[in-house]
């Protein structure tokens, strides 16, 4: 079950402030202009998309709770320590994964139009 609350790195009972201003700074982030229509960040766009959908709107967001609810009081204690150890890796790949991106060098400067222009001719 997807956790949006981890998705937009929240805890859980965030007030709507603090969900607008979290999406609004995930967007931005995972944006698909700002990162080149890469499709990693084209996906964590759309993952953020629908976790603030769900959370922004009253109805969808208690009923959203109440199955949250549910599904970790099934869980036993061992369960759950399992999947926070699960959610921490794919959490700590989907950071190694963004910071390759992001020091990549000239990779958000250049275009490879730009590339083409400037590179030398053959003699």
């Amino acid at each position: 079950m997807k956790n949006y609350y981890d998705t937009l790195e929240l805890n859980f009972g965030a007030s709507e402030a603090e969900i607008k201003k979290v999406f609004r700074k995930l967007a931005i982030r995972y944006h698909p202009d700002k990162n080149m229509g890469d499709d990693y960040f084209t996906k964590k766009f759309i993952e953020v998309k629908e976790a603030y959908d769900i959370l922004i709107n009253p109805s969808s967001r208690l009923e959203y709770d109440t199955i949250l609810e549910a599904y970790f009081n099934k869980l036993t204690q061992r369960e759950r320590k399992e999947q926070e150890e699960r959610n921490y890796q794919q959490k700590q790949a989907e950071r190694e994964k963004e910071e390759k991106f992001y020091y990549e060098p000239f990779k958000p400067f250049y275009s490879f139009r730009d590339r083409e222009q400037q590179e030398t001719p053959a003699a």
